[in-house]
């Protein structure tokens, strides 16, 4: 039997636990009042990429992408995070969530990805 050595990927779509931890910010934006859609691709570069957009303007919310094993979360206000590992996007989404609109601070999990 062989040894699983997990890695993140330089390129190509969301990954079965990345798209979890985007499902994870798409209800934390809705569980605080946004109404939102999202619409997602893949650039030049083969990185995945995903934004929501505010249903009643059809604003930018917020941009998410993934280039070279890093991830880039860019709100509409150009406030801008880049980690290493999803989870911690998922992390640092959480306070700009709860700032935007006053809500109480409700978790933020992704299932099947541990917190470190």
């Amino acid at each position: 039997m062989g040894i699983v050595i997990a890695f993140r990927p330089r390129s190509g779509p969301w990954l079965p636990t990345e798209r979890a931890a985007l499902v994870a910010i798409e209800r934390a934006l809705e569980r605080h009042g946004f109404l939102i859609y999202w619409q997602q691709g893949i650039a030049a570069s083969n990185s995945p990429w995903r934004a929501f957009y505010d249903t009643m303007t059809s604003q930018l919310v917020v941009h998410i992408s993934r280039s070279k094993g890093n991830y880039a979360l860019v709100w509409a206000d150009g406030t801008s995070v880049k980690v290493e590992r999803m989870d911690k996007l998922v992390e640092m989404a959480r306070p700009w969530i709860v700032r935007s609109h006053g809500a109480p601070s409700l978790p933020l999990t992704v299932p099947g990805v541990l917190p470190s």
